[in-house]
């Protein structure tokens, strides 16, 4: 068990040293250093830095949790704003929604109520031999409100 878990390390930072001298002539672009040109004749600025955008950085832009990243990084700031806002929309109505529920209480009974592990149970007898009763027990559940949000 020793020696496979020691195989398994050597083995994965073998792979990841040696993949990463692999990866660069296969397309990779770790660092890019690519010279810098000049804008063609008749491309404006912004039609030239859009065709240099890279897939991997757009596709590591949709890792971080900020609904519409890549449309920021895509110069579409309208639909990365709509994003966002539709987010928070969503997240303000999960928020609103969890302040408007009211827990409830545990219902009346006209029996004798047990806790057991943590559950409340209503003690009803069932048969009663000389000094001896016997009883069923019936949970009880706490009755929840969940108010109707204004409707």
């Amino acid at each position: 068990m020793r020696y496979s878990i020691i195989f398994i390390i050597i083995l994965t930072i073998t792979v990841a040293v040696l993949g990463q001298d692999i990866s660069v002539p296969l397309g990779g672009d770790y660092l890019n250093e690519a010279p810098f040109h000049k804008v063609p004749q008749g491309m404006s600025f912004e039609e030239y830095r859009d065709a240099n955008r890279r897939i991997s950085v757009g596709l590591m832009m949709m890792s971080v949790p900020v609904p519409g990243m890549l449309h920021f990084y895509g110069d579409e700031d309208t639909k990365g704003w709509l994003c966002v806002g539709a987010a928070g929309l969503g997240l303000t109505s999960v928020i609103i929604g969890a302040l408007l529920s009211e827990e409830g209480d545990y219902p009346e009974s006209d029996y004798e109520i047990i806790t057991i592990d943590g559950n409340r149970y209503e003690k009803i007898p069932f048969m009663i031999e000389g000094e001896q009763t016997d009883y069923f027990l019936n949970r009880l559940e706490k009755q929840n409100e969940l108010s109707t949000g204004g409707i």
